[in-house]
């Protein structure tokens, strides 16, 4: 049985064909699940005006998480027509104040517009110190890829076969997900009579130091049972 990866994809027009072309370049690897946010929709336009509203695309995004509770990618493009209003830096920037850790690529026709968003400058002249935190800014986002709009689908294949390594840390990720709503009561007090899914997204979200200790205590009982079951 194949394994499934799950990827959003966020744009302000339909990705359909490109969604067809990556699941049919994975296919032999896996099955590839796809949501799709597409932010010219009717019902994510403001209500006294045809500009997006950022906070009724930010519930879209939670709703699509509640759905799948874990992706494995994330495409956004930077350009969602919204000059002024809402780019694919603001939607990075919300998505990695709820899952720190997410894995996302993204795509534009014009990289210079992103560059110029991060860079701002009154006359066109830029001080060194304004140009290194600008760059800085944009390490700090932790995006896996900038890439052209023309190959974000090879980009996504290629990430896909370079993540075949082994994560702990996502295996319990998507273990917690899937069994979200049952109640931890085991060997970590300070975790006792959290939802699975409650820790899922601590530990998704980097909000507590002591999600690697939970982790950690998690193994040693493993071990334990095993050392236990192999006596």
């Amino acid at each position: 049985m194949k394994s499934k990866k799950r990827i959003l994809i966020i744009d302000d027009v339909s990705q359909e064909a490109p969604i067809r072309s990556l699941k049919s370049k994975m296919r032999k690897e896996f099955e590839l699940v796809c949501e799709e946010i597409i932010t010219k929709r009717p019902e994510l336009r403001k209500e006294d005006s045809n500009h997006l509203d950022f906070e009724k695309l930010k519930d879209k995004i939670n709703e699509a998480f509640e759905k799948c509770k874990w992706f494995d990618l994330i495409l956004t493009d930077f350009d969602l027509n919204e000059p002024g209003n809402v780019d694919g830096l603001e939607v990075v920037d919300y998505i990695k104040s709820r899952k720190k850790n997410v894995k996302i690529i993204m795509y534009s026709g014009d990289f210079s517009k992103a560059v110029r968003r991060v860079i701002r400058s009154e006359n066109g002249l830029l001080l060194e110190q304004q140009i290194v935190d600008a760059v800085k800014k944009l390490i700090d986002y932790q995006i896996v890829n900038y890439v052209d709009r023309s190959s974000y689908v090879d980009e996504a294949i290629s990430f896909f076969k370079k993540s075949k390594e082994f994560s702990i840390r996502d295996e319990f990720l998507k273990l917690l997900y899937a069994h979200h709503d049952m109640v931890f009561n085991s060997c970590f007090p300070d975790f006792a009579g959290k939802k699975f899914g409650e820790i899922a997204e601590v530990i998704d979200n980097g909000s507590d130091a002591r999600s690697d200790e939970w982790m950690l205590a998690m193994i040693r009982q493993t071990i334990a049972y095993l050392a236990k079951v192999n006596a």
